[in-house]
């Protein structure tokens, strides 16, 4: 980890015996930017052992200590060496989000699309950082606002026709606060001409549209999630699946509860993804057979965690709670920890209200 220059020794912090959050360690330092710690005799808790990295920065006659940005890190339980790489706020570092001008092609579906991507300061502040948490999003045209730079120039008939989500003013806000991991990447996918179809994962029997929503989220599984490299930077991003999280709305919110209810191409060799976030689902979609035949016939046997929402203006709350009703009777009721259920008071179906709310879903997965 590179440290600012008036940065010197670099402490370790621990919520246990013998570390303790007010009598840290200290370090050596062993390579260029690099420190060591050697701690034994500790007593880690269930989900391993919490570490936050310090330094003692002296300018002019003044020293203080200061701890490294967001949350602290985890070390797992088993483990014998872990390498963390912790960054220091500082101006002018802020997360980046940039257009692919170049398109991602699916062989699943036989077509192109384009997609954005945020980075979080984290991957801009230490060059040794690697990013272990990851959200896909569908419509990700209206995910960012273009302006005159250009990794944020995107065409106009292309970006924000419906408008802005300002997810990169969002998540530098929730990072910078430590309200969820430093380490949070987001790609979103464009939709296509095809959206309805590839939203859905049924025919509907009125419309007779529909039902390529298989094939949309193998090809998220197996182009997407295997394209990381060539999309977000070579080496920036290993995650496992229980850290990636799908989330949209309308349409997108009933593909991506499809995605962490159903069985399908995606996932037949285990979870593929963590979580899923359906805000403002299309559930009356087939005659509400996500309620009536997607849910009952579930034989998922899994840890995924969930979050639904609606407004309370036109927006299927009712079918909405009827869904969450479902899963509660499929075995969430006996893990709340792992279901969220959420009614925006005087929210409606449209862009704005649904980016004031999707700091929760979020918050509740990578908190």
């Amino acid at each position: 980890m590179p440290l600012p220059p008036w940065h010197t020794p670099t402490l370790l912090l621990g919520g246990v015996s013998p570390l303790g959050w007010k009598t840290p360690m200290p370090m050596t330092k062993t390579d260029k930017d690099t420190w060591t710690v050697t701690v034994s005799g500790t007593t880690p808790t269930p989900k391993g052992l919490e570490v936050k990295i310090t330094t003692r920065a002296t300018e002019g006659h003044s020293t203080r200590t200061e701890a490294c940005t967001g949350h602290n890190m985890l070390v797992e339980e088993g483990v014998d060496t872990a390498t963390v790489t912790p960054y220091w706020r500082q101006d002018g570092i802020e997360g980046e989000w940039f257009y692919s001008s170049t398109p991602i092609h699916s062989p699943e579906l036989g077509n192109d699309r384009h997609y954005n991507v945020y980075l979080p300061p984290l991957l801009l502040a230490n060059p040794y950082a690697v990013a272990r948490h990851l959200i896909v999003m569908h419509d990700g045209q209206d995910l960012f606002t273009p302006d005159n730079t250009a990794a944020h120039t995107c065409p106009t008939d292309t970006c924000v026709l419906n408008g802005s989500w300002d997810m990169s003013s969002l998540l530098d806000e929730l990072i910078s606060e430590a309200a969820v991991v430093q380490d949070l990447v987001l790609v979103g996918l464009f939709a296509t001409d095809d959206r309805t179809n590839e939203y859905t994962y049924s025919k509907d029997v009125v419309t007779g549209e529909g039902g390529m929503g298989d094939r949309y989220l193998s090809f998220i599984a197996d182009t997407v999630l295997t394209s990381l490299d060539t999309m977000v930077g070579e080496g920036l991003v290993d995650v496992k699946p229980e850290d990636i999280m799908l989330i949209g709305s309308d349409l997108g919110g009933l593909i991506s509860c499809y995605a962490g209810v159903a069985k399908g191409p995606w996932n037949q060799d285990g979870d593929t993804w963590g979580g899923v976030g359906a805000m403002s689902s299309i559930f009356t979609w087939n005659n509400e057979d996500m309620y009536n035949v997607v849910i009952p016939s579930s034989t998922l046997d899994t840890d995924m965690k969930i979050y639904l929402s609606a407004g309370t203006i036109d927006d299927e709350a009712y079918e909405t709670y009827k869904v969450m009703s479902g899963l509660r009777g499929i075995g969430y009721e006996e893990r709340d920890e792992d279901l969220a259920f959420v009614i925006g008071e005087e929210e409606g179906h449209d862009v704005e209200d649904w980016a004031s709310r999707v700091e929760d879903p979020i918050y509740f997965m990578f908190h």
